[in-house]
Order: structure tokens, then sequence, then C-alpha cells
């Protein structure tokens, strides 16, 4: 049940797959192990589209868990099916419902420290995001793809909002928005971002046009700061790999494990990040069974979604 008294909301979502619940549901252990359990200073909301599989995970934590229906995500991703817009949508929802300053997180993320420090930051005068990742000038040699065809778009075309035509310039900075923090005073900007991913999706079909659109409306109204050491968001492909394979060993293992456990088992797996991170040659080398497991956990994630949950 939500504690009317607080000012932040803390809001996941959570969709598709078995990999995205178990790292959401490891997020949020996470979070209440670094808050001793208590959730007094803050409400933690979950949308999903699997509510059974949450349940016996989070009964006892206080979360809030959200029905997001089919017609919901359907509606959310608009007519050319972008499921990346889902997320802004269910932000805008979040901010209808609960009228509180937000922090929203990806579910490929672990919480490092206590986040009170994080959460004062958000103001009408500053949102939070991950990480400055780039601007849109020539990456040289280490250029990807998505990089120079996002560019290309921006220089072709002009974009509209309010009314007023206008262009991009490539000094805009790409932050990722895997964390988002965004004052209630804000939740106006949505509108923006929204219509700004919609033009850009329609010149430029990325997966990182919502993130590039909510980079942009947020930085062009006041400041924004980087969620820093107190959130790990291991978005990127051969980490995120390597993760998604010992997550769900650590919950075959755990599976049954009451809540102050498990948060403090996955404390501990948050510890052990610079054995799960190496490079395969310097880790700990998998039998042929554990590389067989991680080959089906990938292959069914591509089948269902078309493709991994990651940002690269």
């Amino acid at each position: 049940m939500m504690n009317s008294a607080t000012k932040h909301v803390i809001v996941y979502l959570a969709h598709g797959t078995e990999s995205v619940y178990h790292q959401t549901v490891f997020s949020i252990l996470t979070l209440y192990h670094h808050t001793k359990g208590d959730f007094k200073d803050f409400t933690v909301v979950l949308y999903t589209d699997n509510k059974a599989f949450f349940s016996p995970y989070l009964g006892d934590t206080g979360v809030v868990i959200e029905d997001l229906t089919k017609e919901q995500l359907v509606e959310f991703m608009g007519e050319r099916r972008f499921i990346h817009r889902v997320k802004t949508f269910v932000i805008k929802d979040c901010f209808s419902k609960y009228q509180k300053d937000l922090l929203y997180l990806d579910g490929d993320t672990m919480f490092m420290a206590n986040p009170a420090g994080l959460l004062k930051a958000i103001a009408p005068a500053c949102s939070v995001m991950n990480c400055d990742e780039y601007d849109m000038h020539d990456g040289g040699i280490h250029e990807l793809q998505h990089w120079f065809d996002l560019r290309t778009a921006l220089k072709a075309n002009a974009f509209v909002l309010h009314g007023k035509q206008f262009k991009i310039p490539l000094a805009t900075r790409m932050w990722n928005a895997g964390i988002l923090g965004i004052s209630q005073a804000n939740a106006y900007l949505l509108e923006d971002v929204i219509s700004l991913t919609d033009q850009l999706y329609a010149k430029c079909p990325l997966f990182n046009v919502e993130q590039f659109a909510t980079s942009y409306v947020l930085q062009n109204h006041a400041t924004v700061v980087s969620s820093g050491n107190y959130i790990l968001h291991y978005c990127y492909g051969g980490v995120k790999s390597r993760y998604t394979y010992h997550l769900g060993l650590f919950f075959e293992r755990n599976k049954n494990q009451p809540v102050a456990v498990l948060s403090r088992l996955a404390f501990e797996f948050s510890q052990s990040l610079d054995a799960l991170t190496a490079p395969p040659t310097a880790a700990k080398k998998m039998t042929v069974l554990d590389r067989a497991v991680l080959r089906l956990q990938l292959v069914k994630e591509v089948a269902i979604t078309g493709g991994l949950r990651s940002k690269w």
C-alpha cells in the first residue's frame, strides 16, 4: 500500500521475459538491503505484465504492483510498435497516479548505496539520468552505426514542439536513460518527450531515440546530473549477458529464501562484480553445461523480444 506521507516514488517497469523479471527483483532486493527494509521515505512501484511472478518475492516488502495489461502495452508502444516508448508512458501514468517526485530504474540495475542523497537531488531545476555518454558529433573510428544514423537524421530533419520548428544541435548530449529522476513539477515535459520520440522514430527507427528525446528535453529544461555511484546500470552487451546467466543461477539457488535473507544474499552477490564482469579469458572458465544453459537463456530472450535487451 502506498505511503501518502512520502515525497518520492521509485518506479520499475518489467515485462516480457523471465530474465527481465529476475533483474528487477534483484534490483529491488538491493534497495531493500541498503535501506534495511525500511521504505518509509519513498514508495516503490512496479509496473508489470506478470504480477504472479513477483508476488512471492516482493509480497513482504511493501512494493506496490501495478498491472500492465496487453492492451496498455499495445497503446503505449503506439502505431509504430516501438517498445521503448512504453517506459515514457509508464512514467507518465505513475506521475498521474502518485503525484510525487519520481526515480525510474530499468530492471538491469542494482543499488550500491542508500539512495536518500540521490532522491534529494531531484528538483524542478535538476533532473537525474544514469550517465552522460556522448554528443552527436563525429565519433571517429570508434563510432557505432546507430550513432552515425541518428546524427545523419538530426542533420537532415527539423522537428516541431509547441508549434515551433527547430533543429537539434549536434552538441546535444546523449545521456543513458536507464535511470531517470524527474520532479513532479516537470511531469508535463513527458509530452514533449513523447512527441519528439515519435518524430525521431518516424525519421530514424532506432532503439535509442526515446533515450535521445528524453536527454534533449531534460537538458534543455534544466540541469541534468548523473546517478553516480548510487546505482549500477549493467546495460552493456557482454557484461549484461554474464549477469543474465548468473542471476538465473542466483534465483534458482535461493528462490525459497525469505526476503531478509534474499536481500542479504543479493548484496553479497553485488560485491562480487569484478569476478562476474571479467572478460571470459580472465574469469573462471564455464563448464560445457554452464555454456549450454546461458545459450538457451539468450536464445529464449531473442525469440521472445527480437533481440537481447541491451543498449548496444
